[in-house]
Formats: structure tokens, C-alpha cells, sequence
């Protein structure tokens, strides 16, 4: 494949990537509605695991680490819909979102703040390596 093609695969993967965080905010939404708390979780776990493997593929790595940010997330809370979860999801896809249009516009200046923002700046690590930094204790 050449360079060309694959950056148009790696823009056309960002807009899908995209498209599946909206779901994933979608079922956060209902997390305030009548549908089982632990039906939700688990759906919004299957497709945050599917974006956190197709990213690294893609050698989205911060993507990946985002993804994984908030499967420990929902690993660590109980299935209740607290507004303090639903508000850490939503304040990670929203920076997923942002990364997205870093990749998107080749901006290293933004990426290397993202890197900073997840406590990903040794990148050679897995995910699982790596000691994520909560969102609230960095400067915005």
C-alpha cells in the first residue's frame, strides 16, 4: 500500500473511529434512563476494547490509551450510573475526539500534550504499562 492510500485508510479509520465514540456517548446517555446499568457497561465495554485494539493497529496509540482509560474506568466502578463516571467517560471521549483531530492534522505540538494529559509520554510501553493520570489533576 502506498503512502497516499494509507493515509487516506488512516483518515477514513479517525471518521469511523469518531462515529463509534458517538454511540458510545449515546449509551452514556442512557445510563441516566431505565435500561440496565450493567447491560450498558457491557455494551459500551465491547465497543471501547474494539476501538482500543483497531487504534494500536492503526498506531493510534493515544487512542488506545484513552480506550484504555475508561475500560479500567468501568472495571472499578459499581454499575450505577453515578454523574461522576458519566462525566469522566464523557470528559475522555471528548479528548478522544480531540486527539482524533491531532492525528487528523498532524499537529505533534497537540499530540505531545495529549501524550502528557493520558501519562503516555513513553509511548514504547503497552497501555497496560503505563500510570494514567486522572484528567482532574492536569492543567487544561
Amino acid at each position: 500500500m502506498s503512502d497516499l492510500e494509507m493515509e487516506k485508510e488512516s483518515l477514513r479509520y479517525l471518521a469511523e473511529f469518531q462515529q463509534d465514540l458517538e454511540e458510545v456517548e449515546q449509551l452514556v446517555l442512557k445510563l441516566s434512563g431505565e435500561e440496565s446499568h450493567r447491560d450498558v457497561f457491557a455494551k459500551i465495554n465491547r465497543i471501547v476494547h474494539s476501538l482500543k485494539g483497531t487504534a494500536g493497529g492503526y498506531g493510534f496509540n493515544l487512542l488506545s490509551i484513552a480506550c484504555h482509560k475508561i475500560e479500567d474506568l468501568l472495571a472499578s466502578k459499581d454499575y450505577g450510573g453515578s454523574e461522576k463516571l458519566i462525566d469522566e467517560i464523557f470528559d475522555i471521549t471528548d479528548t478522544m475526539i480531540k486527539i482524533c483531530k491531532a492525528y487528523r492534522e498532524k499537529n505533534s505540538k497537540e499530540i505531545s500534550f495529549y501524550k502528557h494529559k493520558l501519562g503516555a509520554s513513553n509511548l514504547d510501553k503497552g497501555p497496560s504499562e503505563l500510570v494514567l493520570i486522572p484528567n482532574e489533576k492536569i492543567a487544561a
